[in-house]
């Protein structure tokens, strides 16, 4: 085509571009929610999984492996021994604070957690003792379904469009992009942003590089707001 007749085409311009709605303060809303909500699906272990998503931003799969003595107290290490890569995975250490220390023990005494049982362990749901919805343990050395972790993932979204006020809630259920996390360009352009107000951490830098490589980036863009708040308080 000839460059005169591309000079004349019309010049569209992009429209605005979605709202991100996983900040900071949106995170710290979010999880005042879901701390405070009487809906039966969210218990003490999936409040505690959403913690493990703020704190780590590991995979559903990843998650799925975690055993108790996965986390070294003493080096404030989460050991990740199936990570992403061929065959088994590549393991990888993942930096925890005190606080999460403390919630890792707690789920594990309030559940009774021994070696070999699962962090998240199996567990259905129904009615038990006239509560409907009420979560049964299964079987505590099998591990949950990546599923399940999907299924709560919705579930928050649904309390952030309720609960949290209109300008920290996610977009409309008809926008397709709503909880299903950012395009390459808008990740790479919050890294930026990012690096120019403190320095990133490798770990970091490795996690939003391919982010349609992940299962639920939107869990991802929590981890993303709790480790930039983490920074400046380092910097």
């Amino acid at each position: 085509m000839d460059i005169e007749m591309l000079r004349g085409c019309v010049q569209v311009k992009a429209g605005p571009s979605p709202r991100p709605w996983l900040t900071p303060e949106a995170v710290a809303a979010l999880v005042a929610a879901v701390e405070a909500t009487d809906d039966p699906r969210f218990d003490a272990y999936w409040r505690f999984s959403l913690r493990v998503d703020l704190e780590t931003g590991i995979r559903p799969a990843e998650k799925r492996d975690l055993l108790p003595g996965d986390l070294d107290p003493g080096e404030r290490v989460l050991h990740i021994r199936h990570g992403k890569g061929r065959g088994e995975g590549k393991p990888r250490k993942i930096s925890v604070s005190d606080d999460f220390t403390a919630r890792w023990r707690a789920h594990g005494q309030r559940f009774e957690l021994r070696a070999n049982h699962r962090v998240f362990f199996r567990r259905e749901r129904g009615k038990t003792d006239g509560v409907e919805d009420a979560w049964r343990i299964e079987d505590r050395t099998h591990p949950c379904s990546t599923g399940a972790f999907r299924t709560m993932y919705r579930a928050l979204t649904e309390i952030a469009r309720v609960e949290l006020p209109w300008n920290l809630a996610p977009s409309s259920p008809s926008r397709r992009r709503s909880c299903a996390g950012p395009s390459r360009a808008s990740t790479a352009s919050h890294m930026r942003g990012m690096s120019t107000a403190h320095e990133t951490c490798a770990s970091c830098r490795r996690r939003w590089a391919t982010p349609r490589s992940r299962p639920l980036p939107c869990t991802s863009l929590m981890s993303r707001a709790t480790c930039s708040e983490r920074h400046r308080e380092s910097a």
